[in-house]
């Protein structure tokens, strides 16, 4: 049996990609030969805002749509970090973002 070798969730041998976190299995094709209509529109809700949740919270879906609604989370993060950012300008704030905010990618 496979496990994840990002979030060590047990994995099918069909697994493209990790059911829990989304992460792609190494050596399987990362595109499914089939993908059902239903899967297609999952997969899309995935990367609308908040609609990301939809596609993640139902139960039952494919590691394809699901690995696509992890991406789609992520985006939303960094959605929310942008919001947090500019209520913090609108305020006249000059405070770190939070979880991310003593990261440091450039020297500033």
């Amino acid at each position: 049996m496979a496990y994840c070798a990002k979030c060590g969730s047990q994995l099918n041998e069909s697994d493209k990609a990790c059911g829990n976190c989304g992460e792609p299995v190494p050596g399987a094709n990362r595109a499914p030969e089939t993908t059902s209509s239903n899967d297609m529109w999952m997969g899309i809700l995935s990367y609308l805002g908040l609609l990301a949740l939809i596609p993640y919270l139902v139960k039952d879906q494919s590691a394809f749509v699901r690995s696509h609604a992890v991406r789609g989370i992520v985006g939303l993060a960094s959605f929310a970090f942008s919001l947090i950012g500019i209520i913090n300008v609108a305020n006249k704030e000059d405070k770190d973002l939070p979880v991310i905010g003593n990261i440091r990618l450039i020297k500033g």
